[in-house]
């Protein structure tokens, strides 16, 4: 382990004759965005509300929640420059508001009918549902620009498509599917504009976040979705006030969304740019990631610095990080600024940790340290999803128990 510092200041076209779900509607407004290409307006809880409204019981998505899943369109769209959340509207257009029942099956992870053509093909397979999306969202690049991508390509027809021949939605007509009737790009902006309407009409959601009630807020709280009485607002207003993470402006108000999942690549950014770390000699290269991404500086210092390593020579960046995974990086990333041997025997007896974990170590030694909790005495949740709160709170107790031991 490296000595660390701490500064705590698709052109694939479908020939689809008739789509299960390409129901015909009235044309979009005149002077709605036709662009593939720019940046996503609504958020998550917005759209998959929208959904749930749509569909309220037959949601056949196999292992993600609208939520999260809408999260990753608009990732995804934001790291290529495409509209992320007209995009997910495509994905509702070709499943049918997520109830499928055409060639594409929900363990395809495939949400835009890469490769089917009709008559029981089904069309392209992808591992998971970042990567499907990926797929997707890179197809769409390739149809409205000429610029290269800048995530790891997964698109498998990618290069079958003339690089910027269709920039607007209404272009992908007889590329991405031939509908008979009306336009296929056009029914994606109308049922687009359908959903902006309706998120006009949602009040932000400020409180009641997951299963954690927000009690006794203030009048004009900051962040807006955190009130005084959680127990990550100290840590969230350091964090916000330092730059260490960005909030969400929604019609004015800050909201840091601490109940959504976080990413692999953003909890990484979050913990380098709070520790102040810097990189320590040669990085080890991933395969999924693009060095020329504007957030890669982050991920290079964490693997020179011993903090990351990666499977297989993948990052897997986009991906939800698992609790023992933020465990194992805050462990790696203090464990020679912080003696955890001081806190020995005051570990956690957590159930589901078992001692021949490879991350049994970071959980026990940080858990003794009072750097994590559990769901209870008794459970700490490795595999589960780690939330942005969860991961701000975590690195924010670490640097105070290093301030601690540093001037005691």
């Amino acid at each position: 382990m490296k000595r660390l510092s701490l500064c705590l200041t698709i052109s694939f076209a479908v020939f689809v004759l008739v789509s299960p779900f390409s129901t015909q509607r009235a044309e979009a407004s005149s002077d709605i965005n036709k662009n593939i290409m720019g940046d996503s307006v609504l958020t998550a809880s917005q759209m998959a509300a929208f959904v749930h409204s749509k569909n309220p019981s037959n949601i056949r998505l196999h292992g993600i929640t609208v939520e999260e899943l809408a999260q990753l369109f608009l990732i995804a769209g934001k790291n290529e420059g495409v509209r992320g959340d007209v995009a997910f509207v495509q994905a509702l257009k070709e499943t049918g508001y997520f109830k499928y029942g055409g060639d594409v099956v929900p363990e395809q992870n495939n949400y835009a009918g890469i490769g089917t053509t009709g008559g029981g093909v089904k069309g392209h397979y992808f591992d998971t549902p970042a990567t499907g999306v990926y797929a997707q969202i890179q197809h769409l690049k390739a149809y409205a620009s000429k610029e290269p991508l800048n995530t790891p390509l997964v698109d498998p027809r990618y290069k079958y498509v003339t690089k910027g021949i269709a920039p607007t939605w209404p272009d992908l007509q007889g590329r991405w599917a031939m509908q008979p009737r009306g336009n296929y790009g056009n029914d994606i902006l109308s049922i687009y504009e359908e959903m902006q309407n309706f998120a006009s009409k949602m009040k932000p959601p400020v409180e009641n976040e997951g299963s954690i009630t927000l009690p006794n807020k203030d009048p004009n709280p900051f962040p807006a979705d955190v009130s005084k009485n959680n127990e990550a607002y100290e840590a969230v207003q350091f964090f916000l006030k330092n730059d260490v993470i960005d909030g969400y402006d929604i019609e004015g108000k800050v909201y840091v969304k601490p109940y959504d999942n976080i990413t692999r690549y953003q909890f990484v950014k979050i913990l380098v740019q709070a520790l102040g770390l810097e990189k320590d000699g040669d990085a080890p290269t991933f395969t999924d990631v693009n060095p020329n991404d504007k957030d890669y500086v982050y991920l290079e210092t964490a693997a020179s610095l011993g903090i990351v390593k990666g499977s297989n020579g993948k990052f897997m960046p986009y991906e939800k990080i698992k609790r023992e995974h933020i465990a194992a990086m805050v462990y790696r990333a203090t464990e020679q600024l912080l003696d955890y041997n001081q806190y020995s025997g005051q570990e956690k007896a957590f159930k589901d940790v078992n001692t021949s974990s490879e991350f049994y170590e970071a959980i026990s030694k940080s858990s003794a340290a009072g750097v994590i909790n559990g769901f209870s005495e008794t459970e700490f949740g490795p595999t589960k999803y780690a939330t942005r709160a969860q991961g701000i709170m975590m690195i924010y107790r670490v640097m105070e128990k290093v301030n601690e031991q540093t001037n005691s």
